[in-house]
């Protein structure tokens, strides 16, 4: 590939810089289009970032071009070296696709690469835990505790069962069974 693109020698900027780089790149202002992602987006993608343009310095490749064969080679140096889950992955993917102008998500060895990810890690379910609201109920109907502490559990607990969405609450030792 010849020498290296002169800005891979520079240190890795942050993940702003390199959007904004990537953006002007492409003659988009970078200014109006990177206000849409929140700091915390931004922060999540500057991880993927700071690989990418550690494996595009390594690789000498300029980490704003786009070559699906550098993509996947990069991914499966993650899915090897690392633990990361399928969500991880799909951030990834989100990350490179800003900076690359390219919808790395519709393309055909990608998805099957990310398939591939989605079985060999595949999401964590939400909860490690769940608990059965009718013993729960049960225990409640039937308790004959009277003092204000287990009134009060006994409170939160029936209206926490009673919202459309469930919380995660922390059952209390004495209503566990």
């Amino acid at each position: 590939m010849g020498s290296k693109p002169p800005f891979i020698e520079d240190p890795y900027p942050s993940g702003s810089q390199v959007i904004r780089e990537a953006f002007r790149r492409r003659w988009i202002p970078p200014n109006v289009m990177i206000r849409p992602l929140s700091e915390n987006t931004i922060k999540q993608y500057n991880s993927t970032l700071k690989l990418w343009w550690k494996y595009c310095r390594i690789t000498n490749f300029s980490p704003f071009e786009y070559d699906i064969s550098q993509t996947l080679s990069f991914l499966q140096h993650i899915l090897d070296s690392t633990g990361n889950s399928f969500g991880s992955f799909k951030s990834h993917r989100a990350a490179l696709s800003l900076i690359t102008s390219t919808e790395l998500g519709a393309n055909s060895e990608l998805k099957r690469f990310m398939k591939g990810v989605y079985r060999t890690r595949p999401p964590k379910p939400k909860y490690d835990s769940t608990w059965n609201t009718q013993d729960v109920l049960h225990f409640l109907q039937n308790s004959s505790e009277t003092h204000l502490k287990f009134l009060s559990c006994k409170l939160v607990t029936l209206l926490a069962l009673a919202t459309g969405h469930r919380i995660n609450i922390r059952i209390p030792d004495f209503i566990k069974t």
